[in-house]
């Protein structure tokens, strides 16, 4: 019996060590590896207004049907696109799915240190959106249309780098 209660006493002393030692460790300091996984998590920055679509963008026709680009201006870069509708019900009766169920979205992958990508959903065939990228990350747009986690690609984009320089 005394060993029984000898050993619950050192189990219960122990886990209060233990509490006590995670209880008063510090957490790590804001540092720049820290800053760049809470960015990595934070997911992109994008703009998707109706002002973008005012001014012409050099490199886009508007006479292009079923065309997608990144084009550079300025800080930041710019997905246009543009679908006919005849593709869009098309690719729609492929998928197999009822045209409420599917939805047209603007996917950006990322290759750099880890592979991901984002949606954006979109309701227009004709659209631009403003994307803020990081640098010296590969990345390249693929219009398509998703029901539930699967995505079917329509349209895909040049793949850009962009760096500091640009």
């Amino acid at each position: 019996m005394l060993p029984t209660v000898m050993g619950t006493i050192f189990l219960a002393f122990l886990a209060l060590v233990v509490y006590w030692f995670l209880t008063i460790v510090q957490k790590p300091a804001d540092t720049d590896q820290w800053k760049t996984l809470r960015e990595l998590r934070s997911g992109f920055d994008f703009e998707a207004a109706p002002e973008i679509m005012a001014y012409p963008i050099e490199g886009i026709s508007e006479t292009d049907t079923n065309n997608l680009k990144l084009v550079r201006v300025k800080d930041s870069w710019i997905a246009c696109w543009s679908i006919q509708e005849g593709l869009l019900r098309e690719k729609k009766a492929e998928a197999g799915g009822a045209k409420e169920e599917l939805e047209l979205v603007l996917r950006i992958y990322e290759s750099g240190e880890l592979l991901r990508h984002h949606d954006i959903k979109t309701t227009k065939k004709n659209g631009c959106c403003r994307l803020y990228l990081r640098p010296y990350c590969a990345y390249y747009v693929s219009l398509g249309l998703t029901r539930s986690k699967n995505f079917y690609p329509l349209l895909v984009s040049n793949t850009i780098i962009p760096n500091e320089l640009q």
